[in-house]
């Protein structure tokens, strides 16, 4: 399937996500700022160019599905640059759940996810967008909700909940966000735990992983996520890979028995849902290029590297380079309703 084609399915028209994609650019580069100014207050410029490096650095070890350390700095050029792909991919595979799972679809019963590394919230943006495409069309109805979110990185985490507090104040600017009204009720209708301890009978439970298994922790991974299926008994499983990491992927073992759908491979168009470049991202990231990236390239040579900080001056968009993945769905067999 070619980059530039889109196969994206969606019933938001192409205003409403070019609303959503100004609100999420505006928040993420709001946030970035701010916290780009955090992490380098008391640092040198030669010193946050070394912080800068290390970041790009690490994060350019995912094409070989290297796990990169998750500190501050990487979450946040993660997040300037990934978030808007992995929030079109949250919402894809929210949508994509048959009806007799999916209370988003079907507005009856409430919906309980926990949400296995997290990373910077996009599962919890991604259900947002699925519940407010469903709003019209269920009224008075509305999907019932409640994400529980955990990550071994408490610095993406936290940026993910800078940059949903963010986005929340930005589309409650009604008067420049008229196409958003039901993305507001959704955002507004989304509860968020810390773990769900009380689960009725008759709630459906999705276990999601999004991204999460590399090289050096796929044990690891297949350990927690099996404690938590044989505890939890979740009727959905969600877990997706970059393609190159497929062999690293979670699959429910011993527990539960589960039917998969079999592995399929999401190109860049099938979770880009609008074209386009996030301006005010991609501001921000060349605003660093032009400031350190002389001294980020030099340092790169005295380490006997390849030039990176050309990384900053890459456009962001919705999907491109990297955007691959794939993707299982595992639903429990038989289904206990």
């Amino acid at each position: 399937m070619s980059e530039g084609r889109s196969t994206f399915a969606t019933d938001l028209d192409k205003g409403t996500w070019g609303a959503i994609a100004r609100a999420l650019d505006t928040s993420m580069a709001a946030v970035a700022a701010a916290e780009f100014r955090r992490l380098s207050r008391g640092l040198s410029d030669e010193q946050i160019a070394g912080r800068i490096h290390g970041a790009l650095r690490a994060l350019g070890g995912l094409g070989d599905n290297r796990m990169p350390s998750y500190d501050a700095w990487v979450a946040l050029f993660y997040l300037t640059w990934y978030q808007p792909s992995h929030v079109s991919l949250a919402y894809t595979l929210a949508r994509s759940v048959p009806p007799d799972s999916n209370p988003i679809r079907t507005g009856e019963g409430r919906l309980l996810v926990e949400d296995f590394g997290c990373g910077t919230l996009a599962m919890q943006f991604g259900l947002a967008l699925a519940g407010a495409e469903v709003l019209p069309r269920l009224k008075p109805k509305a999907p019932k909700i409640l994400i529980a979110s955990s990550d071994d990185s408490d610095q993406m985490k936290s940026l993910g909940e800078k940059i949903w507090r963010r986005f929340n104040e930005e589309i409650g600017k009604e008067d420049r966000y008229t196409e958003l009204e039901e993305l507001r009720r959704a955002c507004r209708a989304l509860g968020i735990t810390k773990a769900h301890k009380y689960p009725s009978p008759t709630d459906i439970r999705w276990l999601t992983a999004l991204h999460v298994a590399y090289e050096e922790n796929a044990e690891a991974v297949k350990d927690a996520m099996d404690r938590r299926v044989s505890s939890w008994e979740p009727h959905v499983i969600l877990v997706t890979a970059r393609k190159m990491a497929e062999s690293c992927m979670y699959a429910p073992t011993d527990h539960l028995e589960y039917a998969a759908e079999g592995g399929r491979t999401l190109s860049a168009g099938d979770i880009r849902p609008v074209e386009g470049v996030m301006e005010e991202t991609t501001g921000f990231r060349r605003g660093l290029y032009d400031r350190y990236g002389e001294e980020i390239d030099c340092l790169a040579v005295s380490q006997g590297k390849d030039k990176i900080a050309w990384y900053l001056l890459s456009a962001v968009c919705w999907s491109g380079a990297g955007s691959e993945c794939v993707y299982h769905r595992y639903m429990a067999d038989p289904l206990p309703w």
